[in-house]
């Protein structure tokens, strides 16, 4: 797994949010040739703070924010063009450990977007327990997907997002917290970010 330095941990917002996030994708963003667009999805559980990365991406009010779990209830999609990666198909899914038959429904709606993509930004609150639950889940999906006879040669590369939402976690803890949630999910080969909403 790859860890930014210390001096490139994304404290996002409109002045410093290019410098962070946006070098990883660029390494991350190459289409194959002949592919029009790059597909970017954003997965991890409710509340996790996919529609906030969402709405930093594309500088506007694209997704509705709110501290309700299950506000976003359907895939919402944005085209636009990023500068040094050129097309991109944003892809902002709900949680995927809703409960109940619309959790289910939820849920496979995400996963076929994360067919679409060429990366997959999983966006983990690292003190919260279904959050990295629910990394666990997107993350196992992809490899099984990477394995299936059928998604044979799919190369969806996997961006760990890990949303330290400010002011709610005493800083000194941060390492040690994400060094326990690196040891439970199986992100080798990832690159990952760490980011203050």
């Amino acid at each position: 797994m790859h860890r930014l330095r210390k001096a490139e941990y994304a404290h996002l917002g409109r002045r410093t949010f290019d410098r962070s996030i946006f070098p990883s994708l660029r390494t991350f963003a190459s289409s194959p040739s002949g592919v029009i667009r790059t597909n970017i999805g954003i997965f991890g559980a409710m509340n996790a703070g996919k529609s906030t990365l969402m709405n930093l991406l594309t500088q506007q009010e694209t997704s509705i924010v709110d501290n309700k779990p299950g506000t976003t209830a359907d895939v919402k999609i944005a085209l636009m063009e990023f500068h040094k990666i050129g097309p991109v198909k944003l892809f902002d899914t709900p949680g995927v450990n809703e409960e109940g038959a619309l959790g289910e429904k939820k849920m496979r709606k995400s996963f076929d977007a994360l067919k679409e993509c060429d990366v997959a930004l999983v966006v983990i609150d690292p003190c919260q327990e279904t959050s990295i639950q629910s990394a666990g889940k997107v993350i196992t999906e992809l490899k099984s997907r990477k394995n299936s006879a059928e998604d044979k040669g799919v190369n969806t590369k996997l961006l760990v997002v890990y949303n330290i939402f400010k002011g709610k976690y005493d800083a000194g803890k941060t390492n040690s917290i994400l060094e326990a949630v690196e040891r439970r999910l199986p992100v080798d080969g990832a690159e990952v970010i760490i980011c203050y909403f």
